[in-house]
Parts: C-alpha cells; structure tokens; sequence
C-alpha cells in the first residue's frame, strides 16, 4: 500500500492506537527526505530515519534494513530524497519500520 510519510506520521502522532490498526503489520511504500544512515548501538542492524523534510520533526520513520544492503546504503546522503518498501512495526519514538527494500 502506497502512504504519504506526512500522514503516517500525523496518524502516529494523534493517535498510536488508530494508526496501528489502520497500519501495523501491513507493508507500505513511501517517500520520504534522509535525515541519518545509522547503525544500531552493538552494529547489528542498519537503519535510516527519514522525515518529511522539516529541521525537527518528531516522530520520524525509522526504517531498518538487511546486513546486505550496506554498500548501497553507504551511498546515501543527507537531503536525499528516498523510496523505501517495509513492513510497519509500530511507535517506538519513531515511527519503526522493518524489512526495508529501496525501490
């Protein structure tokens, strides 16, 4: 299913419960600005948070990705803008996104 990142985000942000019936477990695609590439803190899983491409926005979408996505991840940049395929985890700060493709 194809979502804007403004209202994922604004769903998350009025309302968890609504949103994760409306979007926990599903796959979604959506397109968001790059804000961070990142590792978790033991270097396990990589991940990027991306936003709507406002300098603070809380939530954010935190999407992880396979060990086997590192050189492409590598590549990206601040600012890029960003096609990702995951499924939708729930709230956890951000909003977690898992089993991330990039189309």
């Amino acid at each position: 299913m194809h979502v804007n990142i403004r209202k994922i985000l604004r769903d998350y942000d009025n309302n968890e419960v609504g949103a994760d019936n409306a979007y926990k477990g599903k796959v979604v695609q959506l397109t968001g600005v790059v804000r961070e590439v990142k590792k978790d803190l033991f270097g396990h899983q990589i991940f990027v948070i991306l936003g709507t491409g406002k300098l603070f926005e809380i939530p954010a979408i935190q999407a992880f990705f396979d060990k086997s996505m590192t050189d492409e991840l590598g590549r990206l940049s601040k600012g890029m803008r960003l096609t990702v395929v995951c499924r939708v985890k729930g709230l956890l700060m951000n909003v977690l996104l898992e089993n991330c493709s990039i189309r």
